[in-house]
This record gives C-alpha cells, structure tokens and sequence, in this order.
C-alpha cells in the first residue's frame, strides 16, 4: 500500500501509469488530485486498477482531493459513513481472502487550514477506531513529523489525537525534500504495526513529495515455543492434619544440646524435609508456552475437514469447492469463538472468589502471563555456549564479576570514607530476644508461592504448621544472635536470569539476575530487620533526604517534595538546576569492610557488628538455567540481593552522602540520588553545582561506587519567562566530564520537564492507557463484564493514578487529553457507539471524572500530612491557623494557613493548592482521624 501527493493528477497520469505498472502495489492513495466534474474517470483511470474519488467542493476553491487506486483482484467496499464534509478524507473497507478485514483511509490537510480541523479529525478517529477493525490513515498531513517540530502546535495536536488512540506512526525520513526544507509531512499511521512487515519512502520524480508506502502482512506464521523444566512439590495427595501430625512427632527438642547455629540449621532442616518428601514429594516436568485449552477434540476435527477442503479448493480451483471450504472456515472461526468464550466463563466461575487464580487467567488473556526464556546459546568471553550446564556457568560468572569488575576501575584517592561520617552518635544497638509467638506470627502470615530456595524449604509447608515450628526456629534465631553467626545456608542465593525484553538473547549483559534465598531466612531477616529500624528511627540516624525503603516514605512523597521545593524557588525568582546522578550498580559494588565501619559508626557496634560481618562475609551464588545448575561462586562486594536486610544496608551505606555536599540540596531514593541548587545568577548555579559534584565524584570514589556519567543529566526548571532571559546556560561537569542539559528527565517514574508543565509526562501515560484499552478492546468478547472491569483497573487505571497528586495541576488541555482516554475505556468496557454520552456511562460503571479522583488522592495526602502519618519534610511544610494567631477558634484549628503565592507557578505546588482544598472540606470531615472513614467521606464529596 502506498500514498502519494501528486499535485494534480490529470497532469501527471501518464507517469502514474507507468509507476503502477512497474511496480506491484496493491492499493495507491492519491492527495491533491485537483479532480472536479468536468473530468471523467475514464480520462484517468489505470489498467488493473478500480479508481475511488472524492473530488473537492469548488466553492472558490481550487485544488484539493482525493482518490484512491484499487488492484482489480481486491475485494473492497466503500464507507461511505466515514466520510466527513469537513475533511478531505475517504476510507475503503478490503475483503481480502482467507484474511481479516482492515480499513484503508486518507486525508489531506491543506497547509493552511483552520486549527479547530483537528477536532473534526479526532471524530473521524473515534469513529474509525470504534469500528474495531485494523485501520491505516495514510496522507499528507502538512505537520512536520520530525522530532524538531514536535513541539509545533499543529504537529502537537495530530499527536495528541493519536496518543489517545495508539497510533503508530510508520515513516521515519522526510518525505518533501526541496533546496530550501525537508520535511516529514506524509504519514501513515495505524493501530496495529506489528501486522506491517516493512514501511519506507521512495524519492520517485512525479511530485515534490515522495511515495510513502507500507507491505502489510496478510498471514503470520505460528511461533512454537520451547520447553523448559520445572521442579515442584506435588500436593495431589497432600493430607494437613497428617502432615502436622508427622511435623509434631520430629524430634525437635534434639536442637537444645547443639550450639552452632550452622548445625542446627541442618538438623532442623533434616527434620523438617523427612515429612516434607513423604506429604509433598518433589518432581520434575516439562512445560510449553501457552497451549489453547478451547480448542476440544471436536473443534480439531471441524479443522481437519476444513483444511483438506481447502487443499481440494486450491486443486480444483472450482467455486463451488471454494464456497464449501469458505462455509467450513467460517463455521471454525465461530465455533473457536464460542468455545473461547464458554472456557473463560468456566474458568472464571470456577474461581469462586479465589482473587489469585482469577488474575492468573486474566494475566493469560491479556499477554501478561510471563513465559520462561528458553536459552539455547550464550555469547561470553569471545565464545559460544551452547551446553546448558556452560550456559549456567556463563551466567553465574557474569553476573558475580558485575561489582568486582566496577570496584577494580575506581580511581585512588587520599581521602577515607570515614571523613564524610558523623562519629558522634551516641546510640547503640542490642539485638532483643526473638519469641516463638513472634516468629509464628511472621510464619503464618507467609505468601505460599514465595519462591523456594536451594534448600528445597517449601513457604507453603512451612505456614501449614507455623505454630508446631515457631520454637525451635526461635531457638536458632536466637542462637545465631549469641554467637554472632548466620548460617552459611542461609548465604546461598538461587540466581534465575531474566531477559529484559530487548537486545541480543545471547549477551548475558541482556539478562537481570533474579536471586532467591532460603524462606527462612527471610523470616529471620525480617525480624531482624525490624530491631534494626526501630533503632535507626528512635535515634533518627536515616537521611531525612533519603525516601527509599521507608515507612511513611515513598515515590510520591518524595516527588512532592522535590516539586514543591523547586516551584517554591521559582515564585522566589531562582531557577533550579537539577542534576540526575546515575550510579552504576551501585548494590552489587558496597564494599563490606566499608559498610561495617558505618555500622559501627551508627551504634551498630560489638556483637551486632559482628553477627552483620557473618552475614556479610561468604556470600555465594548458583544460578540455573532449565534446571540446569552452576558451581557456586563467591561474591566479595554488594549487599545481598533479594534479601530483605539488603536494602537497609544500603540505605546506611550511602546514609552519608549529603555531608559531603557543600551547597546543593540532595535528595535520594535508595541509589536513585539528585542534587538541587537555585539561584538567578547563572555563574553561581554553574560554580556551586561544579563544586558539589566534585565533592560527589570523592565520596563516590572513598566508598568504591560508580557514577555513569553517561547517563548522569541536569535540569533547568523555572518559569518560562525567568528561563528565556538567561543569558546562556551553565556548563555542569564531573572530573571535567560535561553533564548533558535535557528538557525533561525521568526520575521515580515521572517526566519533569524544566517548568513543572507535565506535558512530557502525560503525553507518555497517555501512551501506555491507549494501549491498554486497546487490549481491553481485543478481549472484552470472550471475558465477562465484571472481569473486564478488573482488566481496566490492572492495565488502565493505575497510569492515571501514579503520582497524580504531584501532576494534578496541569493544563485544562491536558486534563482534557486523559479525560478522553477515560471516556474512550468507558465506551470500550460498554461496548457504546462513539457518540453516546458518557455521563450515563460513567454512571452505570460507578466512576467519577478524572478530576475528581485526583482531588481525592490529594485530599487523602493532606489527611496524612494533617495527622502525621507523611514524612517530616511534608508535614513540616504544613501550619495550622491556630499556631499563627492568638484567636482560639475551633475552626482555626482544623484549618491550615495557606501560603501567598507570587506566581501562577507556585499555586500549582501542593503546599498551596493542598492547603486550599483542605481547608475547603466540611469540618467534620477534617476533624476524622481515622484513613478509611475519612476516604469514605470523600464519596459524599463532589470535587468536579
């Protein structure tokens, strides 16, 4: 299929002749025709082609129009219902044998039409999509598609409409090219690219714009898929009440009279998988990908019939052969349908509440049930692995060399890591006793698919009798806290590589590793862990920058943070400059010895220090690979992946970072770490941040971590106005490295552009909701309602709640784009007509507008920085009225003061437009203390 801007046909019929008969295009569109009544279709037509024209209106206007070029053997119809008198489209609907049908359409925009176009083409959309076939539009758009021009108003609002459908377009290189300009204005786009095989320009001499064309896949070949092999416990004959009884009759209390925990361990393992292998043997078994459970022995003998009728078809080549097979197919495709249909409503039925096996069929409906790689070569140190057993060796190397390998390229410095931390803290920590009570409780509230661990130590066997094990797990615990060693068990990871879904599937570089411990010992970390933090809070020794891994703390509080710090600034007049670090592994390249100084250091002293040595030291891998295992390798650096203390420790590692900067303003999320400094004096911006990051550069190299400065970044933010009068913009470095200035950045999951717009941001989600109600569109047949309402919340929904708190404020043009998105899910999920009312819908589904839920997220925010259950630095930013004035009013005391903004920008940030929403709300809805009733109140509440 192919398209292209003649600029006048009648002119250039003759080369249009010769163009179609050399080359084998299926269907041509042509724009600017410059048809009118007065010439006929026989003194433009092309031989093997049907031609289908839509000439312009005159109506003073000359020029416009299109048609399109049909290959007489296709099948197609006219639809007429999509035409619009506003735009100068068409659109054809092909038949094309033993294929699904799609739509083919075009549109010319004139170079000089009126805005308010776009709208008509977004109805023209809408109703193309709510079609619910495959579409292409292809045309010459007159809106530059070069990303230089994304940011023009013309070429922002053809990409809006096509965000909220996802849409892709499929040209890449500019399609007019003249002396003076070249430019992407041609374009095809469509909903489902991955039935496109290839797509390009051919720069032939007609026009001055280019042929722009697309190869359209009309078959795809079927995927096998591979094998892999899975160990499990089978449960078929698993009986509870005589598994407890064989656990209770192992003699546990033979634990008490040894000491080293290291024996225990393996005892009290012993003990526990005797019944285990009896009650839930392990096995073995290969799986397949996906297998279609619908399709019954009867439906794979309609299929049988219809393929030797369609072999007897294409020998005979006789129509009635054909309508015969014709018949049959079409009685396969509906009875695949409704058989599809009847397994998923029995699939669902028979869940019968069970949440966890209704998302497993939903994960399998919509794509999302992840399939384990098969990997059949691995390209490592200049060679080829084929064997699974090298395979397995190859991964493990590669993935415990990844710290060692950083730590070797760490430049030397005269400088101590001890310099940057506070030796004056006068706490100190003592593990407490662990109680049997505590640890049952810890068991019995375990997930039973936890991953098990080399161990073979089942999280399911163990919740089935938490309360007849809890004692003599106590008494391991507790012994390893009084001889300051962790069992070297416990220290063995099972590594399972992960392909990231891009790049080579043979480079290791491609694969995250995914490591999983012993069951156990998470539950002993976990109590542990919870000593460790009530400590660190009490003394208040974590970094009040530092949001990662904490309670009350997470990536929406931090970003409030960050914004409102940096809106504030700009209603003072400053820009900020905000540079994004990159550390590069930084979990895999903790140095130990390093990390046990700090803990020293924060009271973590004497016999707690050395239990955290245990755990530290001796650290191993293996990693399988289609249970094929590897020998086990050492790690020497990096705190314990997959483990649950992991993330503590590296929390107290980098805890010091911030004493190291002189003027900026940090601010971390475990490793994700920015620095911020505003001014309105371009040259103390540059001087200051240059300055903090050479001290960065130090504290990174004292403590053997790594900055890729490749990926590190900075940011501009400030008013439109402040950031066009300066009068250049700085030049940040590290190590006389430049750092790359960009418009907008992602940090935490959201796009910041340099004045707190969240266009880039919501131009993104807007991506990813399209095609979520796509998904939604290609299943709603076969699932029923309420599933697919679960679907939407699951794929949807969350986009538009992530964060909505700090991009809430936004444009009413952006609002309006989500708006859209929700409406189109809502008339998706319903199965309604484009133009049917959504005040109804919305009604029937039980939702409320987009505005609306987000003025609910930042009323349940205020709630939590009102009662203080937010981080300090939120809660800090807050005053109720009754600390600022002597009157002792009731209603001061449930009221907030709200700041006097200077700006339009500031009144964006939530130290604003959350204090005059708070104060907003009826009394007695501010004065509930308690989250659910109060989130129950806001129902009541109209925030439209």
């Amino acid at each position: 299929m192919a398209c292209l801007n003649i600029t006048s046909l009648s002119k250039h019929i003759d080369e249009l002749r010769v163009l179609l008969q050399n080359n084998s295009l299926d269907l041509l569109a042509i724009n600017e025709t410059r048809l009118n009544e007065t010439i006929a279709d026989n003194e433009i037509s092309i031989s093997g082609y049907n031609i289908v024209r839509r000439d312009r209106p005159l109506n003073g206007r000359n020029g416009g129009g299109v048609c399109f070029y049909v290959r007489s053997n296709i099948n197609y119809i006219v639809r007429a219902d999509l035409v619009s008198d506003q735009l100068e489209n068409l659109s054809i609907e092909i038949i094309k044998p033993r294929s699904k049908r799609f739509i083919v359409a075009t549109w010319y925009r004139p170079p000089n039409s009126p805005f308010e176009l776009f709208s008509t083409f977004e109805d023209f959309v809408g109703k193309l999509d709510a079609d619910g076939k495959e579409y292409y539009i292809m045309g010459d758009f007159n809106c530059n598609m070069l990303p230089a021009s994304f940011y023009n108003a013309y070429t922002q609002a053809l990409l809006n409409i096509t965000d909220i459908y996802n849409l892709k377009q499929l040209i890449t290189e500019p399609t007019r090219i003249t002396p003076l300009s070249s430019t992407l204005i041609d374009v095809i786009f469509t909903n489902l690219p991955d039935n496109t095989t290839c797509s390009g320009v051919s720069h032939i001499g007609i026009s001055d714009h280019s042929l722009i064309y697309v190869y359209r896949k009309i078959s795809s070949p079927s995927v096998i898929k591979g094998t892999s092999t899975i160990t499990y416990r089978q449960f078929k004959n698993f009986n509870r009440n005589t598994f407890r009884s064989d656990i209770l009759a192992q003699p546990w209390d033979d634990l008490k009279g040894v000491h080293n925990p290291n024996e225990m361990w393996l005892k009290w393992k012993t003990l526990f998988l005797e019944v285990s292998d009896v009650h839930a043997p392990l096995r073995s078994k290969r799986v397949r990908g996906f297998k279609n459970p619908w399709i019954t022995t009867e439906l794979k003998k309609m299929m049988h019939l219809r393929d030797r009728l369609k072999i007897k078809a294409i020998r005979s080549d006789d129509a009635i052969d054909w309508n015969n097979f014709k018949r049959s197919r079409n009685n396969v495709n509906n009875a695949i349908k409704i058989a599809k249909k009847s397994y998923y409503s029995k699939s669902f039925t028979a869940c019968d509440g069970n949440s966890r096996k209704t998302w497993e069929i939903i994960n399998e409906v919509t794509g999302r049930k992840s399939e384990k790689a098969i990997i059949n070569e691995l390209e490592f140190e200049g060679k080829k692995l084929t064997d699974p057993t090298e395979i397995a060796e190859g991964f493990n190397k590669f993935f415990a060399e990844i710290g060692p390998k950083l730590s070797e390229n760490i430049e030397d410095i005269d400088i101590c890591f001890d310099e940057f931390v506070n030796q004056s803290i006068s706490g100190n920590f003592s593990f407490q006793q662990i109680s049997p009570s505590l640890v049952s409780s810890h068991l019995r509230k375990l997930c039973i698919r936890k991953a098990t661990g080399l161990d073979t130590v089942s999280a399911r066997l163990l919740r089935e009798c938490f309360d007849l094990i809890s004692d003599s797990l106590a008494l391991i615990f507790n012994r390893s806290i009084e001889t300051s060693i962790f069992p070297d068990e416990w220290k063995s990871a099972r590594i399972t590589p992960l392909y990231k879904k891009c790049g080579n599937r043979s480079d290791p570089s491609n694969y995250r590793p995914i490591s999983i411990i012993p069951v156990v010992a998470k539950v002993f970390e976990r109590i542990v862990y919870d000593q460790v933090y009530r400590y660190l809070t009490e003394y208040k020794l974590l970094c009040c920058y530092q949001s990662g891994f904490r309670t009350l703390h997470s990536t929406v509080t931090a970003l409030i943070e960050a914004t409102d710090s940096w809106s504030l600034n700009v209603d003072r007049g400053l820009v900020n400059a905000v540079v994004f670090l990159d550390l590069k592994k930084a979990f895999d390249t903790v140095n130990h010895a390093i990390l046990l100084s700090k803990l020293q250091a924060y009271g973590i002293r004497d016999f707690a220090n050395q239990w955290f040595c245990s755990y530290l030291r001796n650290r191993k891998q293996t990693c399988l690979v289609d249970c094929n295992k590897s020998s086990d390798t050492y790690l020497p650096c990096g705190v314990p992946q997959g483990t649950i203390l992991g993330p503590l420790l590296f929390l107290l590692y980098i805890n010091d970072l911030p004493n190291c900067l002189m003027h900026s303003q940090p601010r971390m999320y475990a490793d994700d770490t920015s620095i911020t400094y505003a001014s309105n004096d371009v040259e103390e911006i540059e001087r200051c941040v240059n300055i903090d990051l050479d001290r960065i550069r130090i504290w990174l190299a004292a403590n053997k971590l790594t900055l890729n400065t490749t990926k590190t970044e900075f940011l501009l933010i400030g008013s439109r106005q402040r950031l066009s009068t300066l009068e250049r913009n700085p030049q940040i470095e590290i190590n006389k490295f430049p750092i790359k200035q960009v418009s907008t950045s992602k940090s935490l999951g959201v796009h910041i552009d340099g004045n707190l717009s969240w266009e880039s941001h919501i131009n993104e989600i807007s991506k990813k909701i399209a095609s979520g109600i796509s998904a939604i569109k290609r299943i709603r047949y076969f699932l029923p309602f309420e599933i697919l309402l679960n679907v939407y919340n699951s794929l949807v929904q969350p986009h538009f709640d992530y964060c909505n708190v700090v991009w809430g404020n936004c444009s009413k043009n952006l609002s309006s784009k989500l708006q859209k998105l929700q409406n189109r899910a809502s008339r998706v999920l319903t199965f309604s007509n484009y133009d049917c009312s959504t005040s109804e819908l919305f009604q029937n589904l039980k939702w409320s507008k987009l505005v609306h839920q987000r003025a609910v997220s930042k009323a349940i925010m205020m709630h939590t920085i009102v009662n203080n259950t937010a981080p300090e630095y939120l809660t800090s930013r807050f005053v109720r009225r009754c600390d600022l004035t002597s009157y002792n009013l009731r209603e001061n005391e449930y009221k907030l003061a709200v700041p006097q903004p200077r700006t339009e920008f500031y009144k964006r940030s939530l130290s604003y437009s959350g204090s005059v929403l708070w104060n907003g709300l009826p009394l007695e809805v501010r004065q509930l203390t308690s989250s659910n009733i109060f989130k129950g109140k806001l129902r009541e509440i109209n925030f439209d």
